[in-house]
């Protein structure tokens, strides 16, 4: 069974990754961990209803993603990490021994397409696979 690491930041682009593993992974073969970062705990503390920013961040990921996944028999997990985004993916992936980091690619309009900079840390400091989806547009 394959580890992949979902970094999520909240935005309904990041979440494309749940739809191209679905359609590209039976949920026996793959183990789902859901992870985000945060740089900023202040950003965190404005969020006066949760009693934590790591609370904050679970609830955004498990209802950002409405358990869809586990609903299909996937096996997923929420982690959260304070610091800098591209450092913390790819030192708890090597931590934790993943197959794969899935990510979804900015599709800017203009000149150029380019990646961010958390994917761009990544595809260069991870010690593993660093798979970049495009962005669909709606």
């Amino acid at each position: 069974m394959k580890k992949v690491l979902l970094p999520i930041d909240g935005t309904r682009r990041s979440l494309q990754t749940v739809d191209w593993l679905k359609d590209n992974y039976k949920p026996d073969e793959v183990e789902i961990t859901m992870f985000m970062v945060t740089d900023s705990v202040g950003e965190m503390e404005l969020k006066a209803k949760y009693t934590s920013a790591q609370e904050y961040m679970m609830s955004v990921m498990k209802h950002s993603s409405d358990d869809e996944l586990v609903d299909l028999g996937y096996k997923v997990d929420y982690e959260t990490a304070y610091g800098n985004p591209g450092e913390e993916i790819v030192k708890y992936a090597k931590k934790e021994k993943f197959d794969a980091i899935i990510m979804t690619k900015s599709t800017k309009d203009g000149w150029f397409s380019t990646i961010g900079s958390v994917t761009t840390y990544c595809v260069k400091y991870a010690d593993t696979v660093v798979m970049i989806i495009p962005e669909k547009h709606s």
